[in-house]
Order: C-alpha cells, then structure tokens, then sequence
C-alpha cells in the first residue's frame, strides 16, 4: 500500500457504498412506480420510462426543496414535493392510449 492512507480508503469505500445505495434505491423506485401504475391505471409502464420518470420526479424535488428551503417550513415543502412528483409522473408516463392519466390518478400512483 504505498501512497495510500486508511481514511483515504475508507472514503473511496464510503463513497463506493453511497453510490451502489442511490442505484439499489433508484432501481427500487421504478419497480415498486410499475407496480403502483400497474394498480392504479391497469398496465405496467416499461421499466426504462419508470426509471427515467423516476429520476426526473427525484430531481424535481430536489429542485423545490432547495427552493423552498428558505423557512417556508417541512410540511409545505412536502406537499410541494407531492405535487410536482404527481406532476412529473402525469407529464412522462402515458395511458394505455398514449394520453395522459390524469393528475388525480398520479396522485394515487
């Protein structure tokens, strides 16, 4: 091990574990999104379009928590958050059809 300290290993190892967790959870998400559109809207997206859906709802409310950080307080940033989740998923997850599904069932998947 030359050059190589132990804190400088275990951080590689901590960050190798933080990012096999974010994938093992976005990976996650988009089985159990399939499995909540499957039950509310009566077939299963792909599992390519739930990841995406998946990762733009998580960005999506990254981007409102940031925003309404500022002392709009924890509740009103959840709701927030609900809504623009229950958003995305009505904007990038079409009906059998090919139209939207509606903001109310989005807010049930």
């Amino acid at each position: 091990m030359v050059g190589m300290s132990v804190f400088g290993a275990l951080a590689g190892a901590g960050l190798v574990m933080g990012l096999l967790l974010i994938v093992v959870g976005v990976v996650v998400s988009a089985l159990l999104l399939s499995l909540a559109y499957r039950l509310v809207v009566g077939h299963m997206p792909s599992f390519a379009r739930a990841l995406g859906t998946v990762l733009a709802s998580w960005l999506a409310s990254l981007v409102v928590s940031l925003v309404m950080h500022g002392g709009a307080g924890h509740l009103l940033s959840f709701v927030a958050q609900f809504l623009v989740g229950a958003l995305v998923i009505n904007l990038l997850l079409p009906g059998r059809d090919g139209s939207q599904v509606g903001y109310g069932k989005s807010c049930l998947v």
